[in-house]
Order: structure tokens, then sequence, then C-alpha cells
């Protein structure tokens, strides 16, 4: 059911489609552990999208998914800071974070990012020079923790 990445990070689902706008749905579909199609799905359902979809998504509806999968998101405090720098100095060990930066949704955990495009080291990629707006941390009951 995954795609394995980079050692550290979290794993694509795999179903997930090669190219497309749809960051918040992968982010989605990694956190509650459920195959892309399913996450795609269920906010198009919520948040009643139109066929023609692309799959930007709204904080609201990700939010609401998540929470029916049994991922609580715990909301911190941050700075105004890039990706990169916030990783650098606040990211923690075996810690999975959801990062919303300007336009953008990924999963960072152990230094990697991970978005619709896969998994690499924040530092030196194109989002680590995107600015942070939220950040929180993924929690899950003990029988659905990402290892």
């Amino acid at each position: 059911m995954i795609i394995h990445t980079l050692p550290g990070g979290v794993d694509l689902p795999e179903d997930h489609p090669a190219a497309g706008p749809h960051c918040g749905v992968t982010a989605v579909a990694i956190l509650a552990q459920i195959p892309f199609a399913q996450a795609w799905a269920e906010i198009r359902r919520l948040a009643q999208y139109p066929a023609n979809w692309k799959g930007a998504t709204r904080d609201p509806e990700r939010l609401l998914v998540l929470a029916s999968h049994g991922v609580r998101l715990t909301a911190v405090p941050c700075k105004r800071m890039t990706l990169g720098r916030w990783a650098a100095l606040y990211c923690q060990r075996d810690t999975t974070y959801l990062v919303v930066t300007t336009g953008h949704i990924q999963i960072v955990r152990n230094g990697v990012v991970t978005d619709q495009t896969g998994a690499r080291p924040v530092a030196g990629s194109q989002a680590a020079r995107k600015f942070v707006k939220t950040v929180r941390i993924a929690r899950w009951p003990v029988r659905k923790k990402l290892t």
C-alpha cells in the first residue's frame, strides 16, 4: 500500500498519481494512512467540489477528514520564517509535522519533506524557501503510529 521514500521520512500512498496540484490530498492520505483515492473522495464529498476539481484544499476539510481517521493535530506556534530555517531550529526527531507554507502543504519528519512530488531533505529543497504559515504535530492512536 505504500511507496517507500527516504529513510526517516514518510511514504507516499501506492496509488498516488505522478503529477497534479494535490499537496493537501497527499498530506491527508499520508497522515490518515489511507489510499490517495480514498482521501480524494472524502475531501471532495465533504467540501462538495465539482467534477473538474484539480485537488486544491482548505484547512477545514483537511482537518475534518484527518479527525475522522483518528489523527489528532496539535497546533504549534511559529514565527515568520522559511521552512528550511524552521526545520533546522524546531523540528524534533521522530515527530511528524503537517506544515502549511505559502501556497503549499507538506509533511516534515526527521529533516525530510514529503509532498506530492515525493520526499527529499528539507535543506536545499525548493520547499525550504517557502514561508511557514502553520505547523501542526500529528499524533495517532497507538495502532496507527507512523514508523
